[in-house]
């Protein structure tokens, strides 16, 4: 029997297969294609995979402009020059500005610190904020997570005798803006081997570097990694390579509940970072989410400093404080995104047969316009662009496309149409004056859009498979899971024994047998409707696995991503 047409299976050579199966010792096809997808090799990368070391990051020396960057912020704490911070108001910009900020604190530097409002300002290191730090009397300007096209501000703080230090993650152009530092592993001089580091990741690596190269005992780099981790998550960073390695540290961090912001925004959503048995589990999901939208809301709809407040506490009664403000927020976030997606479900409806798809509010909320693309993408696996009207004729909002399109890249021939563009391959950020919005139809896909990407499946798993611990300690401890290294997905073909059954009234938990007579219950959420279509019939079962403890017992939990009737 052949797999079913609308899956692949992920494209591995068998001569690397056997290879990396000799050198682990294991039996099975589907965990070395497994491995080899994320990027493993050989016994070194799996090692360094399944037992992450922070001795194994790259060295942040090899970040463009570092070594400069340390020394002129090493001056200005010799000779107590006020640094003024800008930061931008997501949650890989938030969480950038508190790093930053946790660090200056401890080495006892004189600073202030700005996040401009999405509203009035806009995205980015705009002039507004460089009149800021003029005024307070700054004379230097640390700009986190934004900096790498903004060169009207950076004209202006340098003919004002303001030295500027990027540190920043977004794609750059040829020519870069004239900072005094340009710390990004995207710059086109950069030999970083990790282009796709968060902008908390780069603070950290900055502050790592600085915190060695002076040899600094009052700070501790490695403190500040949970709030390395929930940059990285939020900013859908690859989670392989030393960027896992930082997610899992951030994680063991998280499990101690040292910070304040962080007991109180976990304990809120009950969310468990370890088992029953203090073991720690591994899910994002509750960071995707729960936590990362709340964050996000204050910038959104209101004021990232909330967010910002929030993070910074210095006990749990201040993080109650700002936390009932963020719920508030996101509760009017919600309301405000339904009707706007509503709305703009309508005009996507009447575009489905285009290459991309626009859609324009006369009054949505300009800090949604992301999730509003988001949203609609996912419906039409299409890239979408979401703009909302803020008066004076201009067009503000946000672009999200498919995995498998680089909406970056289509859209940077045309950036001298666009008041302003940044962001990254798969979302972008955009403001165009609305007579040029007919620019963005001359966006062409050359068909990369037409469909939707095949489920790509890791190989073939028989629940017989399932009964080697071996195969499953290998499967499980792969998470976390997220970007680069998605859930495991595995297929076998298997009966349904018509004793199913319907739970809670809409899930479906399914009781089939392999071809070897083995039987398991499978979850299929949102599946109870299903039911009849499957009762007693043959069909291949697309499906993950996790493994759950509860009282000292160990459970196997397996959930359909998708089956096909044979």
């Amino acid at each position: 029997m052949e797999m079913p047409e609308k899956w692949q299976l992920a494209e591995i050579d068998q001569d690397s297969i056997e290879q990396l199966k000799k050198d682990l010792g294991i039996d099975h096809d589907a965990i070395a294609r497994m491995l080899i997808r994320r990027g493993i090799r050989t016994r070194g990368d799996a090692e360094e995979f399944y037992k992450p070391s922070l001795s194994n990051l790259h060295p942040p020396a090899l970040l463009p402009d570092i070594e400069k960057a340390a020394e002129r912020l090493a001056k200005a704490l010799k000779t107590d020059e006020l640094i003024a911070i800008v930061g931008d108001y997501d949650v890989d910009g938030i969480t950038s500005t508190s790093v930053l900020i946790n660090f200056l604190n401890r080495v006892n530097a004189k600073f202030v610190y700005y996040i401009p409002d999405r509203k009035v300002h806009g995205y980015g290191l705009n002039v507004e904020s460089v009149q800021w730090a003029l005024q307070q009397g700054a004379s230097l300007l640390i700009a986190v997570d934004i900096g790498s096209r903004d060169f009207a501000a950076v004209n202006m703080a340098k003919a004002h005798g303001l030295d500027i230090i990027v540190l920043d993650h977004h794609e750059t152009g040829e020519v870069l803006p004239d900072v005094y530092a340009f710390v990004n592993p995207q710059a086109p001089h950069s030999q970083y081997p990790n282009k796709r580091l968060s902008a908390s990741a780069v603070v950290f690596k900055f502050v790592q570097f600085f915190s060695e190269r002076f040899r600094l005992k009052k700070f501790d780099p490695y403190s500040v990694l949970d709030l390395v981790m929930l940059g990285l998550v939020a900013d859908v960073m690859p989670l392989v390579g030393e960027n896992r390695t930082m997610v899992v540290h951030g994680l063991r961090l998280v499990a101690r509940y040292q910070r304040p912001a962080i007991r109180t925004l976990f304990r809120h959503f009950n969310v468990d970072i370890t088992d029953s048995e203090g073991a720690l589990q591994l899910d994002l999901r509750d960071i995707v989410f729960k936590i990362s939208p709340l964050l996000n809301s204050a910038g959104r709809i209101a004021h990232a400093r909330t967010a910002l407040n929030l993070l910074l506490s210095n006990n749990e009664t201040e993080a109650s404080f700002w936390m009932d403000q963020l719920i508030r927020l996101n509760n009017e976030r919600r309301k405000l995104t339904e009707k706007a997606v509503e709305e703009a479900i309508k005009q996507a409806t009447k575009q489905a047969a285009n290459d991309i798809i626009i859609v324009v509010g006369r009054d949505w909320e300009e800090g949604i316009m992301g999730i509003v693309a988001a949203r609609i993408q996912d419906l039409f696996k299409k890239p979408v662009i979401a703009l909302t009207d803020v008066g004076f004729g201009v067009l503000k909002g946000s672009g999200r496309s498919p995995e498998h399109v680089n909406l970056y890249d289509l859209m940077s021939p045309l950036g001298s149409e666009f008041v302003r563009f940044g962001g990254h391959a798969n979302a972008i950020g955009i403001t165009i004056m609305k007579d040029r919005l007919n620019v963005l139809e001359r966006i062409r896909t050359n068909g990369s859009t037409e469909g939707t990407k095949a489920l790509t499946i890791d190989g073939f798993l028989n629940f017989k498979d399932l009964k080697d611990e071996k195969i499953l300690w290998f499967i499980e401890n792969s998470a976390p899971w997220g970007e680069a290294n998605p859930i495991p997905l595995f297929a076998t073909s298997v009966i349904e024994d018509s004793s199913s059954e319907i739970v809670k009234e809409k899930h479906l938990r399914l009781s089939v047998s392999d071809q070897y007579g083995i039987r398991e219950k499978v979850m299929l959420w949102e599946g109870a409707s299903e039911v009849q279509k499957l009762r007693g019939k043959r069909f291949w079962l697309c499906y993950y696995v996790k493994k759950r403890k509860f009282n000292g017992k160990e459970y196997l939990n397996l959930y359909v991503k998708d089956y096909d009737l044979l």
